[in-house]
């Protein structure tokens, strides 16, 4: 996870999803949410965030 480790200086809110960080919000405000596959479990979270952050 090389761009949350890059953004982590700057993140103000995670969203974790079973330890991995799967959406966060840094402190300029931009909303991440990377590409990455996960489980589906993981990934319906992830669509959860899409809606909501």
């Amino acid at each position: 996870m090389e761009r949350y480790r890059a953004d982590e200086p700057r993140i103000v809110y995670v969203v974790l999803s079973y330890s991995t960080p799967i959406a966060w919000v840094r402190d300029d405000g931009k909303v991440i949410i990377p590409e990455s596959h996960y489980s589906l479990t993981t990934t319906r979270h992830q669509r959860l965030c899409r809606d909501w952050l």
